[in-house]
């Protein structure tokens, strides 16, 4: 009798529930476990899964980038949410932080405020 082999995949699990399994974290470029987005907020508001918020950040022209907190993060009766921006400005480390910055979203436009840190896009700011 041939022994059928099954390769487990792990995954990425938050207070209990399953978010993603890691191959697909993986085809999901730039989704950055621990960490969240600093910036302009459009809204905020209850979402279940981090692939949920991703995804209303996607269909959301004036969104550039998305947190979701997993439920109980800070309270164990806090419900999970979902941050869309619609600027980011940095990231930091947050344990129980899922965030993602649309794909095509570029630096955010301002001043040049460091004459050592010039890139082309400074330009059309001076």
């Amino acid at each position: 009798m041939k022994r059928e082999r099954r390769n487990n995949l792990p995954s990425l699990a938050l207070g209990g529930a399953l978010l993603v399994s890691v191959p697909s974290l993986a085809s999901a470029q730039g989704v950055e476990v621990g960490v969240a987005l600093n910036g302009t907020n459009l809204t905020y508001y209850p979402r279940p899964s981090a692939a949920e918020c991703q995804a209303d950040c996607a269909a959301n022209p004036r969104c550039q980038g998305s947190t979701w907190i997993a439920a109980g993060t800070y309270k164990p009766s806090d419900a999970a949410m979902c941050y869309l921006l619609s600027v980011v400005t940095s990231k930091n480390q947050a344990r129980g932080h899922i965030s993602l910055v649309k794909a095509g979203a570029g630096r955010p436009r301002g001043p040049v405020t460091n004459p050592d840190d010039i890139d082309p896009t400074d330009f059309g700011n001076l």
